[in-house]
């Protein structure tokens, strides 16, 4: 597990103080993101995290059996703050190498406020999770992918040769891939240029015919 520096600033841009007392539940979690991000998964005691939380441990372990399990109902949170992004952009109607561009960069911005935590929740998280949840999770955008990329085969803006569905596999692990070298492992590579690059790459891989 990733181990951050006790002194690092937090991007966790919420607090405990703006929730209701009532949503401990919440406010577990509110209070693991900061304590995660500056000890690392290790290091986060949940006697800490109850603390900061304002709850007793007895109310930590009615929500949560054990800190894996907390990672990942913190997981699944960024999943769906992510998926809400890009549920919008799906159902947009767009070329699909317009909506792939529109889909990291939303992607991006709705993973960022997690950036200090990514290398804990990293395998259930970003454009496209590794676990079953998160494949649960992003089936229904997939799915209307995959309805852009028939379109645009039957306007002949892309190859007719191309299967859609495992298409549209494998152009999501591309965009996982770029999403965690933006936010997690090489954040010098400007995300501009990135994001150029792999929507190029996309489009020949594609065949998608330039108008």
């Amino acid at each position: 597990m990733q181990e951050k520096n006790p002194d690092q600033t937090s991007l966790v841009d919420k607090s405990t103080s703006r929730l209701p007392r009532s949503d401990k539940r919440a406010r577990i979690l509110v209070a693991a993101r900061e304590i995660l991000a500056q000890r690392g998964y290790e290091d986060a005691a949940v006697s800490e995290i109850v603390k900061r939380a304002n709850v007793a441990q007895g109310t930590f372990y009615r929500y949560f059996p054990s800190k894996t399990a907390l990672v990942s109902a913190l997981a699944e949170e960024l999943q769906r703050d992510i998926t809400q992004a890009l549920e919008q952009i799906a159902t947009e109607n767009q070329p699909l190498d317009k909506s792939l561009e529109a889909l990291i960069q939303a992607a991006l911005a709705a993973a960022t406020p997690y950036r200090d935590i990514l290398g804990i929740l990293d395998t259930e998280t970003l454009l496209f999770g590794s676990s079953s949840s998160a494949e649960q999770r992003r089936e229904p955008y997939l799915q209307q992918l995959i309805l852009l990329i028939k379109r645009d085969q039957a306007c002949g803006r892309i190859s007719s040769n191309i299967d859609p569905v495992i298409a549209i596999r494998l152009v999501g692990s591309i965009l996982d891939r770029m999403a965690r070298d933006c936010l997690l492992y090489h954040p010098e590579i400007a995300v501009e240029h990135y994001l150029a690059e792999t929507v190029g790459f996309v489009r020949r891989a594609l065949g998608i015919v330039m108008e």
